[in-house]
C-alpha cells in the first residue's frame, strides 16, 4: 500500500504545488511566467474550438511548443523555492484518519499469478484505519466490473429506470468485499481509479437492499495523500463569489429551450437557464455579503478576475466530450454537438474536451473572451486558499480516465487551481432539484456542517421524499477533496439550568427574567384562544 500511496494522483500533487507555490513567491518578471502560460492555454482553447481544421494543427504545435517551454521555465524556478517533499508513509497518513474513518484505495493491477489468465486487468481494494496494519482484497476482472459501472451510470442517469438491481450487484462486486475491513468504520474516504472513479458510492445498495447514504458518509480523493495537505485559509474579501445565469447570445436565447436536465445539445449551442438566476438569487438572499455576477456580467473574463474567495460557486452550463464522440450522440455522457470531428479527437487533449460556458459562448468569437472556459484554462485560475468550489451544472465531474493520474477534466483542473473541495455531478441533472439540493446545502453549511456531512444530510432529505427518491435526484453530485466546515456555526440558544424539585423530578427551572414570563403569559393566552374556536367548531358541526 505504501506504494500505492505514492503513486497514486503523484503528478497532480506536483503541478498543483508547483503553481500554487509560483502564485505566492514568483515576483516581478518571474511572476508573468503564470500570466504567459495562462495566455498560451487560452489561445490553445481557442484554436480548437474557433479556428477551421486547416489551420488548427500547425496552431496547435506551434502553442503546445511554447506551453512547453514556459512550463519548462515554470519547473525550473519553482524547483528553487521547494523544500524537500515530505516523504509519504502510512503511518503519517493514518494519523491524518479521523478515528471514525477509514481509507479505501481502489486500484487495477496485472495479477501474475498461476489460478488467473495472465494479461488480465482486476481491480483491488486496500483498506487503512486510524491504528494496525493495511489490508487488502482483490475484487476480480476489471472488465466485469466496468461494464456494470457504465450500466449502473445509464440508469442512474434516467428517473425513468429501475436501478436498484444493478447498484446491488456491483456494490456485491465493489463494496461487500471491503466492508468486512472497515472494523465498523462509517466515514470512508474512497480514493477510486478507472471507471470507478465516475461511481457515486452513496447510490449503491448493501445487503439490506439500502442506499449507502443511509449508513456510510463519502469523501472522494485523488490519493490517501490528499489527507495529508494542509488547510490553507484565504485573506480575501471576498468571501463567496456566485457566478452563472449567463447570456449566451442570440443563438442560445432564440433557440428552443428543452425543460428538465441541463445539458449542452445541437452544436454546442447554450439554451438560456432560467433555473439558475433563482437559484443565484435563493443563495444571495442566504449569503448578502456574497459577490453576484449574473447575464452579460457573467463572462469568462470575470471568473478569471476571481481571486481565491472562500467559496465559489457556478451555475452554468458544464459539458464533457469524448474522444470521437459521434455527432448527434444519444448516450448519456456524451454531449450532444455538431462539432468538426478534430474538435472532439484525442488530439484536443481531455482538457479542452471538458469545461463551462459563460455568456456570449453561442457567439464564439475569437479573443480574450470566447464565453467558454476549457478544463485547461481552469487550472490556471488562483484558487489557493478557496475552501469549497460548488459547480452546479451537468457532467462537470467527468472526464477523461487515466490510471494513477486521476480524471482529467474540470475535476482535475480546480484541484490544481488549488481548491480544497469540490461539488460537481457525475450526470446530466434536473434544473428544479438542483435548485432545492442547492439552497439546502448551503442552508446544511451556513449551519456550521462539514461539507461531506452537510451533502450527505441533504442526499438523506431528497431521498426521503417520493418525489426525489430515485437516484437521479439526489446522487448526482458528488464531493471531491477535504472535509471541514465553511463557515463558523451559528450559536446555539442558551438553555437555562434545570434543578429538582422538591419530589426530585427536574420540573423547575432556574429563575426566569420577566420577558421570560410575559412570554408565558402571551403564550397562555393564545393557547386559550385556539381552545375557545375549537369550542365553536364542535358546537357548529354538532
Amino acid at each position: 500500500m505504501r506504494q500505492v500511496l505514492r503513486r497514486k494522483g503523484r503528478v497532480l500533487d506536483v503541478m498543483r504545488d508547483d503553481l500554487a507555490l509560483l502564485r505566492r513567491q514568483l515576483k516581478g518578471g518571474d511572476a508573468k511566467l503564470l500570466e504567459q502560460l495562462a495566455e498560451v492555454r487560452r489561445r490553445e482553447a481557442s484554436v480548437v474550438l474557433v479556428a477551421s481544421s486547416k489551420d488548427r494543427a500547425a496552431s496547435l504545435a506551434s502553442l503546445r511548443r511554447e506551453a512547453t517551454r514556459l512550463e519548462r521555465d515554470i519547473s525550473g524556478r519553482s524547483a528553487a523555492f521547494r523544500e524537500v517533499t515530505r516523504a509519504v508513509t502510512i503511518e503519517s497518513v493514518q494519523q491524518a484518519l479521523p478515528t471514525d474513518g477509514a481509507l479505501v484505495e481502489y486500484v487495477t493491477y496485472l495479477p501474475d499469478i498461476v489460478d488467473v489468465p495472465h494479461g488480465k486487468l482486476r481491480y483491488a481494494a486496500y483498506v487503512l484505519l486510524s491504528s494496525g496494519a493495511p489490508r487488502a482484497v482483490d475484487l476480480g476482472d476489471a472488465g466485469t466490473i466496468d461494464e456494470l459501472v457504465q450500466k449502473l451510470r445509464r440508469m442512474l442517469a434516467d428517473p425513468r429506470s429501475l436501478p436498484d438491481a444493478v447498484a446491488r450487484e456491483l456494490d456485491q462486486r465493489i463494496m461487500q468485499p471491503v466492508r468486512p475491513l472497515l472494523g465498523g468504520k462509517t466515514r470512508i474516504f474512497i480514493s477510486p481509479e478507472g471507471a470507478l472513479q465516475l461511481v457515486p458510492f452513496a447510490a449503491l445498495r448493501g445487503e439490506d437492499h439500502r442506499p449507502l447514504v443511509s449508513r456510510f458518509s463519502f469523501t472522494y480523493l485523488a490519493s490517501g495523500r490528499d489527507l495529508l495537505r494542509p488547510a490553507v485559509t484565504t485573506s480575501s474579501d471576498r468571501d463567496v463569489a456566485l457566478v452563472g445565469a449567463p447570456v449566451f447570445g442570440k443563438d442560445g436565447t432564440t433557440a428552443k429551450t428543452r425543460e428538465g436536465p441541463r445539458s449542452v445539445y445541437e452544436r454546442m449551442q447554450f439554451p438560456p437557464l432560467p433555473g439558475t438566476a433563482d437559484e443565484l438569487g435563493s443563495l444571495a438572499k442566504m449569503l448578502p455579503a456574497a459577490k453576484l455576477v449574473t447575464g452579460v456580467d457573467a463572462t469568462e473574463s470575470a471568473v478569471k478576475r476571481i481571486r481565491a474567495p472562500r467559496v465559489l460557486h457556478i451555475a452554468t452550463h458544464g459539458f464533457f466530450l469524448p474522444v470521437d464522440s459521434p455527432v448527434g450522440g444519444t448516450t448519456t455522457d456524451t454531449v450532444r454537438s455538431a462539432a468538426s470531428p478534430e474538435a472532439v479527437s484525442a488530439r484536443a487533449g481531455p482538457m479542452l474536451r471538458s469545461g463551462l460556458a459563460f455568456a456570449g459562448a453561442n457567439r464564439r468569437v475569437d479573443g480574450a473572451d470566447d464565453g467558454i472556459l476549457t478544463a485547461l484554462e481552469a487550472s490556471t485560475l488562483d484558487l489557493s486558499g478557496t475552501q469549497l468550489v460548488v459547480l452546479s451544472a451537468c457532467e462537470t465531474g467527468l472526464g477523461e480516465i487515466r490510471t494513477g493520474q486521476g480524471v482529467h477534466g474540470l475535476r482535475r483542473a480546480l484541484t490544481m487551481a488549488g481548491a480544497e473541495t469540490q461539488v460537481m455531478s457525475l450526470w446530466r441533472v434536473d434544473d428544479e432539484a438542483t435548485q432545492e439540493l442547492m439552497r439546502a446545502y448551503y442552508r446544511q453549511l451556513l449551519a456550521g456542517r462539514d461539507r461531506i456531512e452537510a451533502m450527505r444530510r441533504v442526499q438523506l432529505e431528497l431521498l426521503a421524499e417520493p418525489r426525489t427518491r430515485h437516484p437521479f435526484y439526489w446522487a448526482s453530485f458528488i464531493v471531491s477533496g477535504q472535509g471541514g466546515p465553511v463557515f463558523a456555526q451559528s450559536p446555539e440558544p442558551t438553555v437555562p439550568p434545570v434543578e429538582a424539585g422538591p419530589r426530585g423530578c427536574g420540573c423547575r427551572a432556574a429563575p426566569a427574567s420577566t420577558s421570560g414570563w410575559w412570554a408565558l403569559i402571551v403564550a397562555t393566552m393564545i393557547g386559550l384562544c385556539r381552545r375557545r374556536a375549537r369550542l365553536r367548531q364542535w358546537e357548529f358541526l354538532r
